[in-house]
Order: structure tokens, then C-alpha cells, then sequence
């Protein structure tokens, strides 16, 4: 099953929404306080799929850490998720117990985090969005410093069809090292 795919996604980004409010109802007080260079929400673009707000990509670092944790050690503890994530426990508990009543996570003190399905749906979604992201921009001799940073920043505001594309063309230079090395090459001539 490919996730990136996957037509019943409506739910996992209901859930992500939920816990971080609609990209919407945010684009609408933007409009109500001033905050969108003067557009109006008559002038305002379509809602685009990638537009997340901050809560929700935060959401997204939970999951996917979350369900990394789980994969490495076989459990998450709020602990572990705050060291990875770089915030203090008692953040880590109130966004675990808010993702647990949007039935993201199952969470029990003192014993650690589950994902649900859907959590760990999102949450692999995301590990998959990372890692296509990082294939990619690893093969032109950027630093894994900036090459993390980027892709953090990235993961979160890509649409689908963006990745489907970025993917395709990972997988065209990894079988094709003539046309893999003369783009490293001109970027290489680029960067300097």
C-alpha cells in the first residue's frame, strides 16, 4: 500500500486538523486582523492541500517521532519523544494527551504512547515524505546539517503531487548515474 497514494487520507488530516485547527478558520482571522496583505477573503487563492499551520505540523513531528521511537525501541515514552523533539516532557504531555483525545495516540501515564491507526498512518506518511526528501537532496553534496533542516521544513508543506513528482525523479537519477552525475556537476558549479 503506498500512503502517498492512499485515497482515505480525509480522516488522518481530520485528525492532524482537529488538534491544530482548519487552515481555513486561520487564513479567516488573518483576513479579520489585517494580516494578509490586503487580500480579502473574496481575493484569497484556493485552499492548497500542503498549507498546514504550525500546530499541525507539529502534530505531524509528534507522529512521526512517535512512530520512529516505536520502530527503534519498541515503545515511546514521553521522555524519549521530548529528548528527540528537543522540548520539555510536560509540552510533550499535553500534546500527547490532546492527539489522544483526537484519537491519534493512545496514551497511558507512566506507560507510554500507541499510535492508532490513523496515527500511524499520518506518522509514516510523514517518515516517507523525510526520507524521499532527504534520497533526494543527499545525492548533490549538501551537508546532512542543512540537508535535516531543509527537509524539516519541507515535509510539512508539500503537496502529493509535489512528492509523487520529487520521487519519481529520485528514483530516475539513482538508476541513471550519467545524468545523476552530470547534475551534480552543474550544481556543484552552482554552489561554488
Amino acid at each position: 500500500m503506498d500512503l502517498l497514494d492512499e485515497g482515505g487520507t480525509s480522516t488522518a488530516k481530520g485528525a492532524v486538523a482537529a488538534v491544530g485547527g482548519s487552515n481555513e478558520m486561520i487564513a479567516q482571522k488573518s483576513i479579520a486582523r489585517g494580516r494578509c496583505g490586503g487580500l480579502s477573503s473574496r481575493s484569497m487563492p484556493p485552499r492548497v492541500e500542503n498549507q498546514r499551520s504550525t500546530e499541525s505540523a507539529a502534530v505531524e513531528d509528534y507522529l512521526e517521532q512517535i512512530s520512529h521511537l516505536i520502530e527503534e525501541k519498541g515503545y515511546a515514552r514521553v521522555v524519549d519523544i521530548a529528548e528527540k523533539l528537543g522540548v520539555s516532557q510536560a509540552s510533550v504531555t499535553n500534546m500527547i494527551r490532546r492527539m489522544d483525545a483526537n484519537g491519534l495516540v493512545v496514551y497511558e501515564k507512566y506507560r507510554g504512547t500507541v499510535l492508532t491507526e490513523t496515527g500511524q498512518r499520518i506518522g509514516t506518511a510523514v517518515r516517507q515524505r523525510h526520507q524521499i526528501l532527504t534520497r533526494l537532496l543527499a545525492h548533490f553534496g549538501l551537508e546532512a546539517a542543512t540537508i535535516y533542516a531543509d527537509v524539516e521544513g519541507m515535509e510539512h508543506h508539500i503537496s502529493r503531487p509535489t512528492l509523487r513528482v520529487l520521487r519519481i525523479l529520485t528514483e530516475e537519477l539513482e538508476e541513471n548515474p550519467e545524468l545523476l552525475a552530470r547534475l551534480q556537476r552543474k550544481v556543484s558549479a552552482a554552489l561554488e
